[in-house]
């Protein structure tokens, strides 16, 4: 002991000696000026050096060098007597490299022959490598939005966070050691559940239940249960965390009404893409019962062939979709015009746990559209007829003249020739008047817009003509082949053709431009006059209904235009600047 001289006998030398060699704990003896005098085996094998090279090296060579002064600072009070004894927790370097901890405790001994210090360490690296992750766990436990709870075996509580005291109104101090209430009686059938689960080694994820505050109320809750182990592998506690739910299960009583009583149809998918719920609005529109669709996936529900599971693939990713056009069948099989709208339902986290699909029936509006349309072509076929007239009655004069000469000529085969030659000039141009003036429907193929074009610009060359107009086509020689309706197509090209010599009376340029767009991964074709141009408060206004420029216009044409490229997932731009010209960009994606 400090401060006194031992007296031992040989045999208690022997037995310190003994205890001193085979203590599980570090042991190293110094001498006043910090000489190593003897270590033992433990703290040979903490530190990898053995006892010959720790008495030559020093301790020195085993200290980290930046914990180094507090211990030299701690051994020179205790040499100079300024204290009895010093504990501290310093890095040690083991004979490897490798940084270790160790919790070191030394006091001064005073024998016949001289005065030593006596250290003892514990090596405590494993504890202190695994404090980050302790502060971890203590930080999520504090600070943590949802309740944690630890519970014994019985379901007493042992501790609760501070969300948990939040939640329930109680303070840990006034509920430790007992249990919480719930309501009603039944549900404590509930709490013996969980913790009998818990104790056979199951993990209980989102039950829920219902538990009354220190105020009386009643909340709807989500526990989660899980059991703690301790180092033999027996389950010594279990853990809870609880979220309170109560909100949010009304909000999704809220939702529920709102989809019962929806007068569109909806339909309810989960995360995986199974149906769970249909409105009766479903049922009345399309005649499947809510038992007949229960558990159908989402991939097998048929939308438009020319959908190509695109659609219904940006559905299960949760993407909002909204005014999708397509068509859907019956249960008699009958086809729909339908418009999709569907967004993910997310939880309080914002994962997506359900995906709401509606359908809104819009055949009246796409046959108002269609009526539309054809309205559009039949007011373009009827200008158009003053310029076809005008070019049939130039070959018909021609026909007339040569069959006159025929009767009185030799030359016959190369009058024959001219006839024929003029009568296919008039077949063209009524086959492409009535293409363009009979209802069809939708036809979508593979079209090379090019022709599509030319075909446009060589029905137009009289009138263009007859306004002085010049039209110069220039176009990419490999541009994609697109899907669309040529017929359709052709009525808008015809339209902005039309505009661009409408607003040009005395004559002028017409430029069209048609190359390929990398942005749409489609065509650009720019129809660029050098018109009149049209002022910018006029130009916003172009798309309206029945807003026109023109004296007998109607106003529909450029909506007409704009609906069905729109039709075709394409885009129309319109800039224009008066005394200069206008420029009508039509983009259209290789897909639509």
């Amino acid at each position: 002991m400090t401060g006194t001289y031992l007296e031992l006998h040989a045999m208690d030398k022997e037995l310190l000696f003994e205890a001193f060699a085979h203590s599980p704990l570090g042991m190293v003896v110094l001498g006043i000026n910090g000489s190593v005098v003897k270590t033992n085996s433990s703290f040979c094998h903490f530190t990898g050096y053995s006892n010959e090279e720790l008495v030559h090296l020093g301790l020195r060579t085993v200290l980290f060098e930046e914990d180094y002064q507090a211990i030299v600072l701690n051994y020179t009070q205790l040499i100079a007597g300024d204290l009895d004894a010093f504990q501290l927790e310093k890095r040690f370097v083991h004979k490897n490299g490798e940084v270790i901890w160790g919790a070191i405790s030394a006091h001064k001994v005073t024998t016949s022959q001289a005065d030593y210090i006596i250290g003892q360490v514990v090596d405590i690296t494993q504890r202190k490598k695994a404090e980050p992750e302790m502060e971890m766990l203590r930080s999520f436990y504090n600070y943590a939005s949802e309740g944690i709870g630890i519970f014994d075996v019985e379901g007493h509580i042992i501790q609760v966070n501070k969300a948990f005291e939040e939640i329930f109104g109680w303070m840990e101090s006034e509920v430790r050691g007992k249990k919480l209430p719930v309501t009603p009686s039944f549900t404590y059938d509930h709490a013996v559940y969980l913790v009998e689960e818990t104790l056979k080694g199951n993990i209980i994820k989102n039950f829920e239940t219902i538990k009354q505050t220190k105020d009386g109320q009643y909340i709807t809750v989500s526990i989660t249960m899980s059991p703690i182990y301790n180092r033999d592998g027996e389950i010594v506690a279990l853990s809870g965390i609880v979220r309170d739910i109560t909100e949010q299960k009304a909000v999704v009583a809220q939702l529920e009404s709102f989809i019962d009583n929806h007068l569109d149809p909806i339909l309810i998918f989960n995360e995986e893409g199974t149906l769970t719920r249909a409105n009766s609005a479903f049922e009345v529109d399309f005649g499947w019962s809510h038992q007949e669709l229960v558990g159908v996936n989402l991939l097998d529900v048929e939308f438009s062939p020319e959908d190509k599971e695109g659609i219904k693939n940006k559905i299960l990713r949760g993407e909002s979709l909204e005014g999708y056009e397509t068509i859907f069948k019956k249960k008699n099989g009958i086809a729909m015009d339908v418009m999709i709208t569907s967004f993910p339902i997310k939880d309080h986290q914002g994962a997506m746990n359900a995906i709401a699909v509606s359908f809104r029936d819009i055949t009246d509006r796409k046959h108002a559209e269609e009526l539309m349309i054809q309205s559009e072509k039949l007011s373009i076929a009827g200008q158009l007829s003053a310029a076809i007239a005008h070019e049939i009655r130039n070959p018909i004069t021609a026909i007339k003249g040569f069959l006159k000469l025929l009767q009185n000529s030799n030359e016959k085969q190369l009058y024959y020739e001219i006839v024929e030659s003029e009568i296919a000039r008039i077949e063209l141009i009524l086959s492409e008047l009535l293409s363009l003036a009979k209802p069809q429907k939708s036809n979508f193929k593979e079209t090379d817009l090019r022709f599509t074009l030319k075909q446009c610009i060589s029905l137009l060359e009289s009138e263009a003509n007859m306004k002085s107009v010049q039209v110069d086509l220039k176009h990419d020689e490999n541009l994609p082949i697109l899907h669309c309706d040529e017929n359709q197509i052709k009525q808008v090209f015809i339209n902005f053709m039309k505009n661009a010599f409408d607003a040009m009376p005395d004559g002028g340029y017409l430029n069209i431009e048609m190359e390929y767009c990398a942005l749409a991964s489609g065509i650009s074709i720019r129809f660029k006059d050098t018109g009149c141009g049209i002022p910018q408060d006029i130009l916003s206004k172009i798309g309206q209904p029945f807003y026109t420029t023109k004296e007998t216009g109607t106003g529909l044409g450029f909506m007409v235009s704009k609906n069905i490229i729109e039709g075709h997932s394409g885009t129309v731009h319109i800039s224009s600047e008066v005394n200069v010209g206008t420029t009508v960009e039509i983009i259209l994606p290789k897909e639509k």
